[in-house]
């Protein structure tokens, strides 16, 4: 079954596949900068979701970006009548007051502002067209973070209707 919903094409796939598709893209970014990137699969789901888009999320997301030491954790597992992807990196975090507007347009924290016009990184989109990109897919997305400690950035997606596939566990890195 595949449907259009504006430029996106919506079909069951499995979730751990396309996972799998971005950590490979993303593999050697996180090898040159001596980080880990892993992928487990609690619980393998088919959701109902655009497969280039669910890759174009992971793969511009900020977590190599915000990640100095240790690595990125890609996680799915679904329940009910979800699947879902989690991204937790060992990064600097948001903090409390900048998390409500972590998916606004062009907004960056004072800290990184100065850190990215030192570098001439990031233009403060990542995450506005991550968020724009899975609401189109009727999904939703959410982000919690500890400054100092890290961020999980979850992304939850109406299940296909087979269901779940097996579990399996994967280091990227």
């Amino acid at each position: 079954m595949t449907t259009s919903r504006g430029n996106n094409k919506i079909q069951e796939l499995p979730l751990a596949e396309r996972a799998g598709v971005a950590c490979a893209q993303l593999r050697r970014a996180f090898v040159s900068q001596g980080l880990i990137l892993s992928l487990k699969v609690q619980r393998d789901v088919l959701v109902v979701a655009d497969s280039d888009r669910v890759t174009q999320v992971l793969v511009t997301s900020n977590a190599l970006r915000h990640t100095q030491h240790g690595g990125v954790a890609v996680r799915i597992d679904g329940s009910g009548r979800l699947g879902w992807l989690k991204v937790r990196d060992t990064g600097e975090g948001i903090s409390t007051q900048d998390l409500p507007h972590a998916f606004e347009r062009f907004y960056r924290s004072d800290q990184s502002r100065a850190r990215d016009a030192e570098e001439n990184i990031g233009a403060g989109v990542g995450l506005t067209v991550s968020h724009h990109l899975v609401v189109a897919m009727g999904a939703t997305i959410q982000v919690s973070s500890t400054e100092g400690v890290g961020s999980t950035f979850t992304v939850r997606l109406p299940q296909g209707l087979t269901g779940e596939l097996a579990g399996r566990s994967e280091q990227v890195g």
